[in-house]
């Protein structure tokens, strides 16, 4: 990935956190806030659109990344903080399972010259992305 996505998503991250009361800010450590400031795009122009559910906003996903280890660091209570923890240690653990399994398979030399097709990754990204758009949702109902 480019260096221009990580500076327009830390710009996608720091309009959403403008938007935050002042309450919810102070718990973000000023040297992140800062951070974020300073590595944005200032030339990427992105709008938050009040009136639409923050599944619907055109948030790149890794400005949701960055959203989420926010929340969880900064701004969820402790027992919202130990179900993530629960729910990235399971996604973690999908995800070395798959990848062992998949080594395994592409060692494997296919019949016929046929390629191995493996479409085993689409369920975890599906369960990724509902994890993180639950966590995204529960950030934003916080200041509206």
């Amino acid at each position: 990935m480019t260096n221009n996505v990580y500076t327009n998503a830390f710009s996608e991250v720091y309009t959403i956190i403008n938007i935050l009361s002042e309450e919810l800010t102070k718990n973000i450590p000023t040297q992140l806030l800062e951070l974020i400031e300073k590595e944005r795009n200032e030339n990427y122009n992105f709008k938050y659109n009040d009136s639409l559910p923050i599944d619907e906003q055109d948030i790149s996903s890794e400005a949701k990344a960055i959203l989420t280890l926010i929340y969880r660091n900064y701004l969820c209570d402790s027992d919202e903080k130990k179900e993530l923890d629960e729910i990235f240690e399971i996604n973690e653990k999908k995800y070395y399972e798959k990848l062992t399994t998949n080594m395994f398979k592409n060692s494997q030399k296919p019949e016929n010259n046929e390629e191995i097709v493996d479409n085993t990754e689409t369920e975890l990204i599906v369960y990724k992305e509902n994890v993180i758009t639950k966590i995204i949702k529960k950030f934003i109902s916080i200041f509206r």
